[in-house]
């Protein structure tokens, strides 16, 4: 250092430097030296101050590195990572999260979080993060709709948590993310099978009976009227001896569909047997009404049908029934068993209540 500074005629000279401990260790420690000069300008001596700085060295060293393996994990993680601001503007992200949004990080930087979630998804992560600046939280875990940048719809469970200052106020937010939309899908396919009839797709028995009970339960509060109506396929059987079980299958999935999509959103349909389709609606001010509806529907279910060069004109029988209040489930499906056997033995393809 006394060296380097007579070369380069400095008065003074600033260095940290190592020195070697008597146990063999070092130390860090912060020199300041300064030349001493006569009145020619002759190097006479020097003053040397040292000041202990090891442990502001080991902590600098700290943070870096601790920086730098924070900067490894952003760039290799698997899962989306990002710092945001108390805004929820995005202030760093990571490869990964470019990924599941489908853009790049001079997309991201500065946009709000909240631009990219499906917008009815955005209220629940507000009020958490809200719980969160209140400390009532202090991480939250969210699964939520994000939109791509080419307007796909991705699910992803984010987690969330508050970083605070050096005096323990919010300064920003770290968040994780984790695309899950394969996890949620199949999750949505078991359920689904679980709930529907694999041939026809309409309710499966199980679940058809679930909602009937649910929807009289419902029904003995506020009154509403409940009418099932019972559509039993007309000669199936035929078709099956005839044309074999495929062209017979062929059938009841057009079928279950045609009354599917005709009742759209007003009530709901089940199979609950080989050639048996339970349709409930709710509401009906009068039986009129009932009976026009079922007229209506093996009207749609009438039409013709084409499969394995055959045309097939399908036709079904239908019993109606109304629950009066405090009714069960089964004692309404047997008022409407009995009237579908009526429709039968009057010549089939009609509508008895």
């Amino acid at each position: 250092i006394v060296t380097a500074a007579i070369t380069a005629g400095d008065e003074a000279a600033y260095v940290d430097v190592r020195y070697a401990k008597s146990d063999d260790g070092w130390r860090w420690v912060s020199a300041s030296i300064r030349l001493l000069r006569d009145q020619n300008h002759q190097l006479i001596g020097m003053v040397d101050a040292l000041r202990d700085i090891h442990d502001e060295v080991e902590a600098r060293e700290a943070l870096e590195r601790s920086e730098r393996r924070f900067r490894v994990a952003m760039t290799e993680a698997p899962q989306g990572i990002a710092i945001l601001d108390l805004d929820h503007r995005f202030e760093e992200v990571n490869p990964a999260l470019c990924q599941i949004l489908g853009t790049s990080p001079g997309q991201l930087l500065g946009q709000s979080l909240l631009d990219y979630l499906h917008p009815d998804d955005r209220i629940p992560l507000s009020v958490s993060i809200d719980q969160l600046l209140l400390g009532e939280r202090e991480h939250i875990t969210l699964e939520s709709r994000y939109i791509r940048a080419d307007h796909r719809e991705v699910w992803v469970q984010n987690a969330v948590a508050l970083l605070l200052d050096a005096e323990g106020s919010p300064e920003s937010f770290v968040s994780q993310f984790q695309d899950i939309t394969e996890a949620k899908s199949a999750i949505a396919q078991l359920a689904y099978q679980a709930t529907h009839d694999r041939l026809t797709g309409v309710l499966n028995r199980g679940e058809f009976f679930r909602l009937l009970e649910v929807t009289l339960h419902r029904a003995q509060a506020t009154g509403e009227v409940v009418w099932v109506f019972f559509c039993d396929v007309d000669e199936l059987k035929a078709v099956n001896d005839h044309h074999g079980h495929a062209a017979g299958d062929h059938l009841l999935v057009s079928v279950g569909q045609r009354l599917d999509q005709a009742i759209g959103t007003t009530g709901f349909v089940g199979r609950v047997g080989g050639d048996e389709f339970v349709i409930v609606i709710v509401g009906l001010s009068n039986a009129a009404l009932a009976l026009a509806l079922a007229e209506g529907w093996r009207d749609v279910v009438g039409q013709p049908l084409a499969y394995g060069g055959h045309v097939f004109i399908p036709a079904m029988s239908v019993g109606v029934a109304c629950a009066p209040p405090m009714e069960t489930a089964e004692v309404v499906l047997r008022q409407a068993d009995i009237a579908v056997y009526a429709a039968k033995a009057s010549g089939r393809d009609r509508v008895v209540m």
